[in-house]
C-alpha cells in the first residue's frame, strides 16, 4: 500500500468523524431551541409546572455558543423569583434545585451562566430557612 493511500484514508476518516461529531453538535442546538419554544408555549398558557423540566432539558443541551442555556437560565430564576413573591417557598426552593442542578451538569469554558451558583446557593438557604421558621409552631404563644 502506497503511502498517498494510506494519507488519503486517514484523511478520510478523520472527515468522516468531523462531520459526525458536527451532526450531533447541531443535534444539541436543535434539542435546546426546541425545548427553549415548548416551554415557552407552556409559559403563554400560564402552565409554569410543565415549563420548568423543558427549561431545564435547553440547559442540560448546552451546545458552544448557543443562546438557550442562557434564556432558558434566566426564565427560571425568574420563575423562581415570582413563586418567592407569591410566598409559594417550597415551589420557588425546588426550582432553585432545579437551576442549580442543571448549571452544575453544563460545565463549560465558553458558558458562563447569567446567575452564579453561589448566588442560588445562597437563596436557596435563605429559602430552606423561611420555610423551617414557618413550619415550626411560635413558642411564644
Amino acid at each position: 500500500m502506497s503511502y498517498k493511500l494510506l494519507i488519503k484514508k486517514i484523511l478520510l476518516i478523520i472527515l468522516l468523524v468531523f462531520v459526525c461529531l458536527l451532526l450531533i453538535s447541531f443535534r444539541f442546538l436543535l434539542i435546546a431551541k426546541s425545548e427553549w419554544r415548548i416551554s415557552q408555549d407552556f409559559l403563554n398558557k400560564k402552565n409554569v409546572s410543565f415549563a420548568i423540566p423543558h427549561l431545564d432539558f435547553a440547559i442540560r443541551n448546552y451546545f458552544l455558543f448557543s443562546p438557550y442555556a442562557k434564556r432558558a437560565t434566566i426564565a427560571l430564576n425568574q420563575i423562581a423569583e415570582n413563586f418567592e413573591k407569591d410566598k409559594n417557598l417550597s415551589e420557588a426552593f425546588n426550582t432553585y434545585q432545579t437551576l442549580l442542578s442543571a448549571l452544575c451538569s453544563v460545565r463549560h469554558p465558553f458558558f458562563s451562566p447569567p446567575i452564579s451558583i453561589n448566588s442560588i446557593e445562597s437563596k436557596m438557604d435563605q429559602l430552606k430557612n423561611k420555610i423551617i421558621s414557618e413550619s415550626q409552631p411560635d413558642k411564644n404563644k
